[in-house]
Parts: C-alpha cells; sequence; structure tokens
C-alpha cells in the first residue's frame, strides 16, 4: 500500500511522505506507474534502479540488487514531475507485480493524488526579554529562526511559516532620590529613566513621586519598546532627635549654672538662641552668666539631617534683703552691733557709711550679703546720730543703689 503523497517544495524527494508496506522481497516486486486519468503509463527518469521495457506502455522499474524502498519512492515522485519538472500527473496508479519463482503473482494497486504546494508565509515576531512567543500550540523563547507547518486532512504539509523571533531587552527603572527622610517630613523620588504608564502600587503617577510615609512600594511601566518593568524599592524614616531638658525655676544664681540639657546618640549640631546670657551658642551643655529670666531654645542636627527642638525656660529667684535701720554702739547682742545686708539669695554689695557731712566713715567692696563680719561695726567709736549709707549691687544684670539713713544708738 502507498499512502497519499504530499508534495515538499525545496525538500529532498526522500523525506516525502510515501510508504511502501509489503511483505515480499524487493527482486520479486515490479513496480508500474500510469496515469490514472488517461490510463497511459509513465515513464521514469533514471535511478538506483533497472528500468525494464523503457519507451513502451509497460515500462516498468524493478530492483537492480541494492534498490532501496526510498529508491522506489523517489521514483514515483520522480514520475509525477518528469520531463517538465512540473507536477505532470497529479493523480497516478502504482501497480506493485509479485512474482515467485518466475510466476507472475497478484497485483496490488495504489491510487495518489499529489496535494497543493503548502503556502509559505513569513511570521516577524518580537517579545520582551523572559517572554514567550505562542503560535500554532507551540511556545517560543529564545532568539532565533524556526519553521512551523499546517497539515491538512491528509496530512500533508499544507501551510508553511517561517518565523523570525527577536526580543528586547528589558529597561530597568531608575528611580533617584533619598529613600528616607526623617520622621514627620517627607522624600521627593524622580524616574529618571524613559517609561510610560507609570504606576506607583496600581495608582499612576507622574515622573516625581512625593512619599510621606515608610514602607513597601512596587513601580511600574513600559520602555520605549513597550516592555513591562517593574522595581519594588522600600522607604524608611528616621527616628528624629531626641531632646532631655528640664526647666530651671526660681533658681540662685551663681557661676557656673550648666543647662540641664542631654540628647539622643547621633547629634552632629546645636544651636542656642537667644544668644546672650550663655558661653557658648553651638556647643550642648553652655553655662548661663545671667541670671535673667528668659526661655532658651535649642536645636539640634543629628547625622542623618533630621531636625528636633526644645525650648528651656530659665527663672531665678526674686532678690529680697533687708537692711537695718538702727545698730547699737555697745550692743548687747553682737549682730544688733553690725550694720549689714540680710538677704534671701547671697549677692555681692558694695557699702559705704557717710556721716552727717558726707565723710566716708566706712567703705567695702564685694562683699556678700549674710556675712555679718563684713559689715560696718561702730564699737563706740562713733557719737550716737544718724548715719546715711550707700549700697550697690547688682540684680538680673541691672546695677541697684539703695541709699537710706541708719541710727547709731
Amino acid at each position: 500500500m502507498i499512502d497519499e503523497l504530499c508534495n515538499y517544495t525545496g525538500i529532498p524527494v526522500s523525506d516525502t511522505d510515501v510508504k511502501i508496506n509489503n511483505v515480499w522481497a524487493l527482486d520479486s516486486i515490479t513496480i508500474k506507474i500510469k496515469d490514472a486519468s488517461s490510463e497511459q503509463y509513465i515513464g521514469v527518469p533514471d535511478g538506483n534502479y533497472d528500468i525494464i521495457r523503457p519507451n513502451t506502455a509497460n515500462i516498468a522499474i524493478v530492483n537492480n540488487g541494492s534498490t532501496t524502498n526510498q529508491d522506489f519512492e523517489k521514483a514515483i515522485m520522480k514520475a509525477m514531475y518528469f520531463n517538465t519538472g512540473e507536477q505532470k500527473y497529479p493523480n497516478i496508479e502504482v501497480q506493485f507485480l509479485a512474482w515467485y519463482d518466475g510466476v507472475s503473482g497478484d497485483t496490488a494497486r495504489a491510487y495518489l493524488k499529489m496535494t497543493a504546494d503548502p503556502t509559505v508565509t513569513p511570521v516577524d515576531a518580537t517579545i520582551c526579554e523572559g517572554d514567550t512567543f505562542p503560535f500554532l500550540d507551540k511556545e517560543y523563547y529564545e532568539v532565533g529562526e524556526y519553521a512551523d507547518t499546517l497539515k491538512d486532512i491528509n496530512g500533508c504539509d499544507s501551510a508553511y511559516f517561517d518565523i523570525n523571533l527577536v526580543y528586547f531587552e528589558r529597561s530597568e527603572i531608575v528611580l533617584t532620590g533619598d529613600l528616607a527622610f526623617c520622621s514627620g517630613e517627607s522624600t521627593t523620588l524622580k524616574i529618571q529613566s524613559e517609561h510610560r504608564d507609570l504606576k506607583l502600587d496600581g495608582e499612576d503617577i507622574q515622573n516625581t513621586i512625593e512619599i510621606s510615609s515608610p514602607g513597601s512600594y512596587l513601580l511600574t511601566g513600559y520602555d520605549n519598546n513597550d516592555c513591562p518593568s517593574e522595581l519594588r524599592f522600600e522607604v524608611s524614616a528616621y527616628p528624629n532627635p531626641q531632646i532631655f531638658a528640664e526647666d530651671i525655676v526660681d533658681a540662685e544664681f551663681s557661676e557656673p549654672i550648666k543647662m540641664p540639657a542631654d540628647y539622643s546618640e547621633g547629634v552632629v549640631s546645636y544651636a542656642w538662641t537667644p544668644l546672650s546670657g550663655l558661653d557658648c551658642y553651638d556647643c550642648p551643655y553652655p553655662n548661663i552668666t545671667e541670671p535673667k529670666d528668659v526661655i532658651y531654645t535649642v536645636e539640634v542636627t543629628d547625622e542623618n539631617g533630621c531636625v528636633s527642638t526644645q525650648n528651656i525656660s530659665v527663672s531665678f529667684k526674686k532678690i529680697e534683703y533687708d537692711i537695718p535701720n538702727a545698730i547699737f554702739n555697745k550692743p548687747v547682742h553682737p549682730d544688733n552691733g553690725i550694720f549689714y545686708v540680710k538677704s534671701n539669695i547671697s549677692f555681692n554689695y558694695d557699702l559705704e557709711i557717710y556721716d552727717r557731712w558726707g565723710n566716708v566713715l566706712y567703705r567695702a567692696e564685694n562683699i556678700r550679703t549674710n556675712d555679718a563680719s563684713a559689715g560696718w561695726s561702730p564699737e563706740g567709736e562713733v557719737n550716737s546720730g544718724v548715719f546715711v549709707y550707700k549700697i550697690e549691687f547688682d540684680e538680673r544684670g541691672e546695677k541697684r543703689v539703695v541709699a537710706g539713713d541708719v541710727t547709731v544708738l
């Protein structure tokens, strides 16, 4: 039996789908070929076989001792194209005559129909890197040239496809900007690559992104070759530096008074305002140099550029003092015979005592309040009477002068 014959243009005849299924030895087979429509025997070109009765109506081919099934297949194919090289006999009849001991036996016949040439269609395909190109139930994923076919109901090729597959490398999304920001602030990111249809976590965006919440984000878009790209990135928030400080309330002034402040790790710069009343403005622990009621502000910056501020209220006790209006020349109790200043807050003062004519009887400088040993003690050296005193001291950075009279008894 010989199956349907399929025409492969440009393919070697040995690849043609012609099968001979017989149980007889090749040397006992005679093959005749004729046009099925005209019943005329047709000739065959020379091949690896013997041609008997050439140029007659009984032309046939037989085994020459080395003829193979493929040789017979070629003979049948060539007979259909003989002389002109075109399909001269689209329908043929092939007779197989079996011989046994020189006596002809059964004859088997096969009727072959040459199918039409398959159509040839070029297919140019482009894919993005990592994708596949599906075609005729196949998946193509490597760059190259491929051939694929469609077969008709007879199993012959009816359509031939030349597939040229190329792919584009995906362009990465290029994102610039700080992927971390200080707590309570935000960061601005910019897409530098040429991508379109940009989305951030599925939401349409432009080339500039403002992010104010830390977390994981997915950025997607398409490059100039329409290949999809994606970039997953993390944005974090730096903690702001901490300032640990206490107010100074009703303090007694005595230099130095260290500003009661401390800081978390990583602080690299300090700025104090106002500048007056402190011995430095860019150090962590300035000393208070003046007893003024002030609200100081410290601004600190850490190594990440994050900034925090803190107010520190500073207040001092108001000076309350007591000046005697009378002392004794010869007191029973020694303290009653000394003129000096008593106060709730110790401070330094200058003291002068004058007689009624303006003469200075006593002068002391930079003496301390509440210190009787530094005061004026007449001890009977002056007559009883009224004397004038002048006291000078600094209060909250201002010069104070207090004058009055004291009676010596």
